[in-house]
This record gives structure tokens, sequence and C-alpha cells, in this order.
């Protein structure tokens, strides 16, 4: 059994030119993305929010959550991602 990319590029939503790309790691239980902070940033995604994620131990993490568009495999999908 192997692992799986896919090529994902997240969106502006206020600002649909303004892109980046990158090769994420396909975790097919997970329901939110992440997107390095910085890459976000440098596409004028701030944070709108927070969301709690509880871990494999039963601990809480609290992580900032900002809209983007992603399109993967020529699909697009609206999400928050952080």
């Amino acid at each position: 059994m192997g692992v799986t990319h896919v090529d994902v590029t997240a969106r502006n939503p206020a600002d649909p030119a303004r892109v980046w790309q990158g090769r994420f790691l396909v975790d097919t239980g997970a329901i939110d993305s992440l997107v390095p902070r910085s890459r976000l940033e440098a596409i004028g995604i701030r944070p709108e929010g927070q969301r709690v994620y509880e871990l494999a131990d039963g601990s809480r993490r609290s992580r900032p959550a900002e809209p983007a568009s992603e399109e993967a495999a020529s699909r697009a999908a609206e999400e928050r991602i952080g």
C-alpha cells in the first residue's frame, strides 16, 4: 500500500487571479486541508476564525481558519483551510 499525492491550487475567493499551487498528501479521512500560512498570506488570504481539532490522544488544538477555493484533479471545492 502506497501514498497518494495530488497537485492542488488554492485560490483567493475575493481575487481569483491570486493562487498558490502545491503538492498535497491525500488523507481520505480528512475533513479540512492545511496550507502553510505564509502561502495563504502571499495570495491575500487572512484568518477569519478558529477551528478546534481533537487529536488522536484526545487533546484539542485550536487553529486559524481561512476561506479559500481549492482545485485538485480538475475538481473545484469551496472550503475553509488553514
